[in-house]
């Protein structure tokens, strides 16, 4: 739903947390607004979200992604690793 406030546009999000938790494990699949996981990648990366990780939630999402046998988690695994062999060069 959009709205608008004198010259600028605002949309108004009525999905709840979870209906976007379910949108965003897949690649095929939208919340009630229209938004699919892109959508709320880009939207979460311009958030505070992944500058207020801490090392412990870096951790996690590292091991998740690694143990994932997901075909489209191919790309990500590789720049992991290939940042894991820079640092390992030094």
């Amino acid at each position: 739903m959009d709205t608008f406030h004198g010259d600028e546009h605002l949309e108004v999000l009525t999905a709840s947390p979870q209906e976007v938790g379910e949108v965003m494990q897949t690649i095929h699949a939208w919340d009630s607004d229209g938004h699919n996981s892109h959508w709320w990648a880009a939207r979460l990366m311009e958030s505070d979200l992944f500058r207020d990780l801490d090392v412990f939630d870096a951790e996690h999402m590292l091991r998740a992604v690694m143990r994932s046998g997901d075909s489209q988690m191919a790309r990500l695994q590789l720049k992991i690793l290939d940042a894991v062999q820079i640092e390992l060069e030094g």
